[in-house]
Parts: structure tokens; sequence; C-alpha cells
């Protein structure tokens, strides 16, 4: 039961926070198989957060054993189901600890419990996979040599876009699953089966993790799939939280085309997506606003009307996000770690402010008190307008701009170059 609340409560805070999550991953796996997932690590412990709200069975994870040691945390560790492992960096007088952790690991998949395990041994946000360690495949043959049949390995992306920004997007992409059945018995306690199954983890892993080399690439990567983002909004109608949609393996396609171009293609196309996000802020407008229709009557009574109740949306419920955003800022050094902590901070300290609130809500106003219950409204309600507002008056300035024929010109462009890539639809907007 408290698991259920604590991934309901989860899967809340990551809709608050990205704008757009889109999902091309296969919940119905086979329950008859026991399944090591191996993912990628861009994001502090977040990864297990996003993965726990869509998968049907709850999994459990490998994480840094002196994370799971934080005293007066060690109770939820344990309803989440966070196994400790021990690395040989952190101290190699604890690595024997991780013999007693396996063994309570193939308990479980002899369950047919799915294990969730990061290959790379380290959390590290870029647009890579990097070389992955060994533990994955010891975990795997282990498991065999215990006599667990039909095990899987699972390759699975979370692919961030910018893990730290406020509403921005998340592509979650799985591979197909990977079989031990090529292991045979002899193989088991040899060490060169043991590389060779990492080498085929780590290349399996890259057909889902987005790889590209440079900064630039990265740039220009974080540009187009904004525009492919709009665009399946456009054709769809769809945004938020997206299941089995095939955004995700889109925009890993587009990740490998760039990396493959050509100097002097490079070039090109960078320069033209700087120059149109350059417009667009110079404009104030976005690339949505390039792609919508003009505002209507009624957005525009929606936005005046609709803009006092927003405001009061954010102060009636900013006690707790300051709150986060003060040790986040103040406490957490490392990139990867502050979108997790802010939002869990934020979602917590929620709960004990809205207690705190009503109770003294009802101590001075009797049942009146009971308004205090409108704010989680208030707050959804004020993430929905905060999105609005902003297309709103994107838009608006974008049909009051003398640009607005270049603009349009400028994206087609754009599309015209990736549509020869043939990793788009004819359908889309780009024209």
């Amino acid at each position: 039961m408290i698991y259920k609340f604590l991934k309901w409560y989860a899967a809340l805070g990551i809709k608050f926070y990205y704008k757009n999550i889109f999902i091309q991953y296969n919940s119905n796996l086979p329950k008859t198989h026991p399944i090591i997932y191996a993912s990628n690590h861009p994001s502090g412990f977040y990864e297990s957060l996003v993965f726990a709200t869509i998968s049907k069975i709850a999994p459990i994870y490998l994480v840094r054993a002196d994370y799971v040691s934080i005293k007066g945390l060690i109770w939820i560790f344990k309803i989440l189901k966070l196994y400790p492992i021990y690395r040989q960096s952190e101290g190699l007088k604890d690595v024997s600890k991780n013999n007693e952790v396996f063994n309570l690991l193939y308990n479980e998949l002899a369950a047919k419990t799915p294990v969730c395990i990061y290959p790379e041994g380290t959390t590290k946000f870029n647009f890579r996979i990097r070389t992955i360690k060994k533990g994955i495949s010891r975990l795997a043959i282990g498991a065999k040599k215990n006599g667990i049949r039909d095990i899987k390995i699972a390759p699975i992306a979370f692919n961030f876009v910018e893990p730290v920004k406020f509403r921005s997007n998340l592509f979650i992409l799985s591979s197909d699953l990977m079989s031990l059945d090529h292991i045979d018995g002899e193989q088991l306690n040899n060490p060169t089966s043991l590389r060779a199954l990492t080498i085929e983890i780590e290349k399996k892993m890259r057909e889902v993790v987005l790889d590209l080399d440079s900064k630039e690439q990265h740039e220009l990567y974080q540009r187009l799939q904004l525009l492919f983002v709009n665009d399946n909004f456009a054709i769809t109608g769809k945004s938020g939280y997206i299941k089995n949609s095939e955004l995700p393996e889109k925009v890993n396609n587009l990740s490998n085309k760039i990396k493959k171009l050509d100097e002097k293609s490079f070039y090109e196309l960078n320069k033209k997506t700087i120059k149109y996000f350059s417009e667009l802020n110079d404009n104030k407008t976005n690339d949505r606003a390039v792609i919508s229709n003009k505002n209507t009557l009624i957005d525009s009574m929606l936005f005046i009307f609709g803009y006092p109740l927003y405001i009061l949306g954010i102060l009636v419920n900013a006690i707790p996000i300051l709150f986060a955003l003060n040790i986040q800022k103040n406490k957490i050094k490392q990139y990867e770690y502050k979108t997790v902590v802010t939002v869990l901070i934020a979602q917590f300290s929620y709960i004990i402010y809205l207690l705190l609130l009503l109770v003294l809500s009802l101590f001075i106003f009797s049942t009146l008190g009971l308004i205090v219950l409108t704010f989680p409204f208030l707050a959804w309600y004020s993430l929905k307008f905060y999105d609005f507002k902003n297309n709103y008056l994107a838009i608006n300035n974008f049909t009051k701009s003398q640009n607005k024929d270049y603009l349009v010109k400028l994206r087609a462009e754009i599309g015209d170059i990736i549509r020869q890539w043939g990793t788009h639809e004819k359908r889309a907007i780009f024209n």
C-alpha cells in the first residue's frame, strides 16, 4: 500500500517537473522470465523513480551503498527496494559484501522479480553511454550458474534533454530482450564469456541511449528534438505523459543522423538552427507559435480571467518549492542530483506543509479551513496555466512580428533537410 502511494506520488512529481514524457517501452514483458534491466544513469537516481512509475511489477534497484545507508531514510529505501552495491572506488573493504547482495538478487530473480542495474557504474549527464562495468554480466551469469533459467537482459534508456531544466522533455526507449541461451555450462566459468557478454550488453545499450560526440552535436540535437516534439503535437494533439509513443525512437534516429553528418552538412544545419532559435528569442516567441493557429477569443478570455487564479495558486503553494530550491542551491553541488533532490524535497515537504496549514486553518476558521484542501488543485492549475500562458504570449508575439514569414521559411528549410534523412513523416508541419 505504501509503495503504491509512493509510486503514484512520484508520478505526480515527474509529470509536474517535465513537460513531456514520451515512452516507448514494452510494459507487457513476459512474467515467466527473470529480467535484468540495463539502464543508463544520467540523473542521480531519478531514473529509478521514473521507471517505477511505468513498470507494472515493482523492480529492485542497485544503488550506491552509501546512499542506501543514509540515516533516517533507510526505511523508505527498503520500501522502494533499493539494494546496496559496493564499489571499489568507495573502499575495497566492503566490496566482499556484494556477494551477499548478489545472493539476495538471485532469490529475487528466481521469484521473477525484475532487477534494474546501472552498468556504467556512476551517474553523469551526457548524450552517450560510457563503457559499462562487468557487474551486470556477473549478476546475469551468476544467476544462471545458480540454476535460474531463461534470464533476459532488457536495455532501457532515459534520454533526458535537459534534466535540471523545468518543463523540459524526457524520452524513454527500450530495446529487444537479450537472451543468455548462447552461454552454455562450460562457458559460465570462463572470464572470456564475462567480457564478451559485457561488450554485447554495451552494444545493445548504444542502440537506445543517445550517443553524440561533441557539445555542438548535443546542442543541435536539443534544438531539433524540440521541433520534433512540436510537430508531434501539431499532428496528434497530444502532449504530457505519452505511453506507446514512437517519438523516442525517432529522436534517437535523429541523434544518429547528426553524428554521421559530414563537417560541411553539420555546419550548415547547425548555423541554420542557431539562426532560427536566435530569431525566435529576439521576437520573444517560440517554435510552437510558428506552427500554431492564432489565439482565439476564448484563449484571450481564459488568459485574462485565469491569470489571477494562476497567481493565487503560486502564492499558496510556493513555500515548499522555495524551501526545496534553497536546499538544492546551497547543498547540492553535483549537477545530476539537482532535479531529484529538488523534486523529492518539494513533494515531501509539501505534504507536511499542507497538513500543518490544514490543522491551523481548521483551528482558526473552523470548517472554512477546509479550503486548504483546494491548494493541490490550484498548484496543478497553475502548472497548466504556466504552459498555456507561455504559448499564448508566444503566439501573440509571433502574429505581431514583422519577421513571421522569415521564421516560417527558416523552419521549412530545416524541415527539408531533415526529411531528406528519412527520419520524419511527410505529413509533419515542416513546410
